[in-house]
Order: structure tokens, then sequence, then C-alpha cells
């Protein structure tokens, strides 16, 4: 996935949201690679899930360019959230 956006997006000054993003690892390398310093990630998944994308955002030293947020599909207030 992240090979994929690599090659056929642009995220300067965007905000990219991943949705189900697991352990988070697609958002990191995006966010490596592909997102400019002022673009926005935001790795989603269900509440208990966002601890270890939290971590994982953590280990990689992305704690200022990656923000993990629950979504839960069909949750308004998450929504609202994100």
């Amino acid at each position: 996935m992240s090979k994929f956006i690599e090659k056929n997006f642009n995220l300067a000054q965007k905000t990219a949201v991943e949705l189900g993003a697991g352990c988070g690892f697609t958002a990191c390398q995006v966010t490596k690679t592909v997102a400019s310093n002022d673009s926005k990630v935001i790795a989603t998944d269900v509440d208990s899930v966002v601890p270890l994308i939290a971590r994982n955002i953590t280990k990689n030293g992305m704690d200022e360019r990656v923000k993990a947020m629950p979504l839960f599909w069909g949750n308004q207030e998450h929504l609202r959230a994100v």
C-alpha cells in the first residue's frame, strides 16, 4: 500500500486519513516517504487498536506528524473528531 501511495499521490499540504490502520505501519511509512512537513496523517481504527497504533507511531519517531484516533464505522462522535 505504501509503495502504491508513493508512486501515485502527492500529500504535500494535505490531510490523509488511513481507515483501519491496524498496527499503523502504512501511516508511518507514507509519512516518512510522501508527506511533507505541512501534511497531516491520521491513522484510525477501532478503540481497542488505537493504543497499539500510538505506540508504533512513537517507536517510529512520528509523534509530531502522525496521529492515532478511534474511528468506528457509523460512530458520529468519532467521525466529527477525525
